[in-house]
């Protein structure tokens, strides 16, 4: 594959690999320079090397950037729970998770009530557990508004053995961002997130 690169520059100097050139190289401009319409120009912004590469190979790598990046919350799926506990504001509230039968899903029941499904509550989170990222941030990467500040978390537990959390937080001016014990770190997430996240914390922040 490294034949299909030239190096325009320092044809002496050892060449790095296609897929180290790719990785640091300005591949992401749809107006970078081309050769024609099979081949494109690339830089090292390490040493400012100029390169030639075929057009599918830069096209090929900017899609599995984004076609291998995870964009779900959660390892597990509902039926692999039987427990969890939803915080906010300092207050926490433990639900038993009870299948449905011959169905996905279930519903939630609260130690205060254990035989009557909280139906607000489930509802709420079954949206919740449906959440998908718009945006997912690298590790330790923080969003422009600065770091999100957690309103709700929730633990899931299986035969008191604990499979899972979720953040889910707010940054001003920003909207709704969540993380978990599946993501590298923050996602930013859809528009109408943020009105889930004001209405969890009015459900479960409140005495």
């Amino acid at each position: 594959m490294s034949q299909q690169m030239t190096q325009s520059e320092d044809t002496t100097a050892e060449k790095p690999s296609l897929a180290a050139l790719l990785k640091r190289a300005m591949v992401d401009d749809d107006d970078a320079p081309t050769v024609d319409d099979r081949e494109r120009y690339v830089r090292d912004d390490e040493d400012g090397s100029v390169y030639v590469i075929a057009r599918q190979i830069s096209s090929d790598f900017q899609a599995a950037r984004t076609n291998m990046t995870q964009r779900k919350l959660h390892g597990f799926i509902l039926q692999d729970i039987d427990k969890l506990v939803i915080t906010a504001k300092g207050k926490s509230k433990e639900f038993k998770f009870r299948r449905f039968d011959g169905r996905p899903g279930g519903e939630l029941l609260s130690a205060a009530a254990p035989d009557k499904p909280d139906q607000t509550a489930g509802n709420w989170h079954e949206r919740v557990f449906a959440l998908f990222p718009a945006e997912v941030l690298g590790k330790g990467e923080k969003p422009s508004a600065g770091e999100p500040q957690v309103v709700l978390h929730i633990d899931y537990y299986y035969r008191n053995k604990k499979t899972g959390w979720l953040d889910l937080a707010s940054a001003p001016g920003t909207g709704a961002f969540a993380r978990s014990e599946f993501t590298a770190g923050w996602m930013t997430l859809s528009g109408d997130a943020q009105a889930l996240v004001s209405e969890g914390e009015t459900l479960f922040g409140s005495p």
